[in-house]
């Protein structure tokens, strides 16, 4: 342990550790936005650790060992601040990142200046159930409103009248509102087209449709509002149209909540969901992705919804009694509650940039484009695992290819319109256009790890990640790219927009890979891919209109792009690469890569990292292997140097006699063959094997892996009883046992999406999901 601020900052994380139990790393990371591997490092590494990742290590512990949330974090804030600010750490670090414990100070980062809730409750003749739900909402509210009591107003037993001149006083209080949040809970009555707050009796309540409605026509805040009311059930008919309060609005006012007839003992449920949702939003354990500042309302309401009817121990409310009116568009980027996981400073996040938080910032610079997915290209290019854009780039070899794809790209007037990059999965074709896109593309020009000498203008280059795409998207994300606009959305208009560029313009290149794993991948080669490669500047006859460069596996679908590609000494084909150069390249990169460590392994040796690696290159590039098995030499490489450098840091491994595996399934079954027995462990691959487009989200996957596991026993036995949908912590901790294999991306919902990282994986569990076939037993 160091002496001094740092001594100090370490022995007060293992006093606060100590308390929580000593939970294990998986623990820690589990709803963080960080591996296991990073959270070990910084309990068992006595350095300068990153001030985001000690924060998430605070939000996990604090309530395990029963230690206040807020001053734990102010005083690690400060014992950060001395560290950073002693120079006796030899350490050279940017100035802490402010503390920001006030959601309103991230809200306004983020884009909003101001926000305010009411919470009205009226007493039923069951004293004290509405009080205890109001008081309850009262303080999750606060809770998320840094204690700022101007912003948060709970009133019970409110009359009627009185509530929307109270909304008014409080537009008075903050200026400018840009959101409010208003939740209703006590009785009411049904009239014929509407309902009443705050009554038994129509004539004396508050006319819930005409006050939506007021609240949607006076130029104000957005407002989302909540209503928990419980109404007497008249005619033992209850219409669910009864229950749409608003006819018809613009999209400034959201409702959700439930409508009880004639069981008031109901009243609070719907206040209660509120309640848990909200309070887990606050302690940052639901899996919002980083990159949404504020929770989407289609997320809220579903969450919201799965509390109501998946609570074990209470009969979930009946579909009709709900209220369900959210605008579609406008107020889904509405601000109404804070993300605690977002990360506002995309600078501060760049220079912290570090395993998967570097993925989400990857995933941010392509929000205007999505289909880029630059998280991809990097990953690719780095030829390492995680992304780490203060590591250096392993990627290693295929030097003539580079040379010629790079120089292609240089040509003012290129000769020739298409390039294809082909070989199996694993051969290297995406860390090939890896390199280059991330050096050639204008949007990632902040990873200086590349060089800039090749940088494109912005305007002359695009790429797109094809897996999983339609052919619209792979269009929009190149029409936005280049600059086209986003009113392009077909093909044929890309094509249009193309061809009528000036005479004198720059020639655009255009980066198409994994052609093979889009979405009906005939149709982007019929309706795009074809016609980009013929396609002429309308302004110049005979120039071709864009250059365009493919990936894809060489599948007989793809011939005629192939042959054509070939016809004019544009083909790559990695897999006729010859054998002497491939064992002389992978010998280089493994010889890198096994001295330069991540996550939790040990590096080797210069002596023997290129022993090593010139052993698992000969193994690899023997002409005797499986040319069929799935996964080429690089990738195999990539894993099972992973796999060699996590056994070298256990005591009593020898990695020196570890066996090469022969293709890429092999090394994800020797990495499991590793581990502690887990029934659910392979049905929860096998389910990720399934995800298509972004992945597949956290709630999806408890359910689809508890399926797949009791379809796995009942195979040997047929009796067996259903196995239970896992937890929210169980299939975190087996998502973070298996993070080096898997990809992390914001699905449209905002929620974490997982799927692997490359979809040869995919195919190898699709093929053998009850395990490892018997010729390499």
């Amino acid at each position: 342990m160091p002496d001094g601020p740092l001594g100090d900052l370490h022995r007060r994380l293992r006093d606060l550790h100590r308390d929580a139990g000593l939970p294990g790393a998986p623990h820690m990371a589990a709803k963080t936005d960080y591996t296991h591997s990073t959270m070990r490092r910084l309990m068992v590494d006595a350095a300068t650790p990153r001030w985001p990742v000690l924060l998430a290590a605070l939000v996990r512990l604090c309530p395990l060992a029963q230690w206040p949330l807020e001053p734990t974090i102010r005083e690690f804030h400060r014992l950060f601040e001395a560290v950073t600010s002693d120079a006796s750490t030899g350490t050279d670090v940017a100035p802490a990142p402010v503390l920001v414990d006030d959601p309103a100070e991230s809200a306004r980062q983020a884009g909003s200046t101001s926000a305010r809730a009411l919470v009205v409750g009226v007493n039923t003749d069951r004293a004290g159930l509405v009080d205890a739900h109001v008081s309850e909402l009262g303080d999750v509210l606060l809770e998320l409103n840094g204690r700022r009591t101007d912003r948060v107003h709970v009133v019970t037993d409110l009359p009627a009248a009185d509530v929307e001149p109270t909304l008014r006083r409080l537009s008075a209080v903050i200026d400018p509102p840009d959101e409010q949040l208003v939740h209703l809970i006590g009785p009411g009555a049904h009239g014929s087209r509407s309902v009443y707050f705050a009554a038994t009796e129509p004539a004396d309540g508050l006319h819930l449709g005409a006050f939506l409605e007021r609240l949607e026509d006076v130029k104000g805040p957005n407002t989302l509002v909540l209503l928990d009311i419980a109404v007497s059930a008249s005619d033992g008919t209850h219409n669910p149209q009864r229950w749409r309060l608003l006819s018809g609005h613009d999209g400034r006012v959201a409702v959700l909540g439930v409508v009880i007839p004639g069981q008031p003992q109901l009243l609070g449920r719907f206040s209660e969901a509120v309640a848990v949702v909200l309070r887990r939003l606050h302690q940052g354990t639901l899996p919002i992705h980083p990159r949404e500042p504020f929770v989407p309302l289609s997320y809220l309401r579903d969450a919201i919804r799965r509390e109501l009817t998946l609570t074990p121990g209470k009969a979930p409310l009946p579909a009709h009694f709900f209220v369900d009116d959210v605008p579609v568009g406008n107020l889904e980027q509405a601000k109404f509650v804070l993300n605690r996981r977002y990360r506002p400073d995309n600078g501060v996040r760049l220079e912290l940039a570090q395993d998967d938080e570097a993925r989400a910032f990857l995933d941010e610079l392509a929000a205007e484009a999505p289909a880029l997915d630059p998280g991809h290209y990097f990953g690719r290019a780095a030829g390492r695992p995680g992304a780490d854009v203060r590591s250096p780039v392993l990627f290693s070899g295929r030097e003539a290819e580079l040379s010629t794809l790079q120089t292609w790209l240089d040509e003012q007037a290129p000769a020739t319109a298409l390039r294809v990059v082909t070989g199996q999965p694993g051969a290297g074709k995406s860390a090939l256009l890896g390199m280059i896109v991330c050096a050639a593309h204008p949007s990632l020009a902040a990873l200086r790890v590349f060089g800039s000498a090749r940088r494109q203008p912005p305007g002359t280059f695009a790429a797109a990640h094809a897996r999983g795409l339609l052919v619209q998207e792979v269009v929009r994300s190149i029409a936005v790219q280049l600059g086209l606009g986003r009113e392009v959305r077909a093909a044929s208009e890309l094509l249009a927009a193309l061809a009528a560029r000036p005479a004198d313009a720059a020639v655009p290149s255009i980066v198409i890979d994994a052609l093979d794993e889009a979405t009906a991948p005939r149709e982007h080669l019929d309706l795009l891919l074809l016609p980009l490669a013929a396609l002429e500047r309308a302004t110049a006859p005979g120039r071709p209109a864009c250059r365009l460069l493919v990936g894809t596996r060489p599948w007989p679908e793809f011939e005629q792009l192939i042959r054509r590609a070939t016809a004019t000494g544009g083909l790559c084909d990695l897999d006729e690469v010859p054998w002497a150069r491939q064992r002389d390249e992978l010998s280089t990169y493994l010889s890198r890569r096994l001295q330069t460590p991540f996550f939790d392994e040990h590096a080797f040796g210069e002596a023997d990292a290129e022993t090593l690696a010139r052993r698992i290159a000969d193994n690899l590039t023997d002409p005797r292997r499986n040319r069929a098995a799935r996964g080429g030499p690089f990738l195999v490489a990539v894993l099972h140097a992973h796999r060699l450098m996590r056994a070298a840091s256990r005591p009593g491994a020898d990695p020196m006699s570890l066996r090469v595996p022969a293709h890429l399934g092999e090394v994800l079954e020797l990495d499991l063959a590793a581990r502690s027995p887990d029934r659910l462990l392979r049905p929860m691959l096998v389910a990720l094997a399934q995800a298509r487009g972004a992945g597949i989200p956290e709630r999806l996957l408890r359910d689809t892996t508890a399926t797949m596991a009791t379809a796995f026993q009942r195979r040997s036995a047929p009796q067996a009883r259903r196995i239970p949908r896992p937890s929210e912590d169980r299939i975190a901790d087996l998502l973070a046992s298996v993070s080096f294999y898997l990809r992390r991306s914001p699905g449209p919902d905002g929620t974490t999406h997982y799927r692997f990282f490359h979809q040869a994986l995919s195919d190898y569990m699709t093929e053998h999901p009850g395990g490892p076939s018997e010729d390499w037993r």
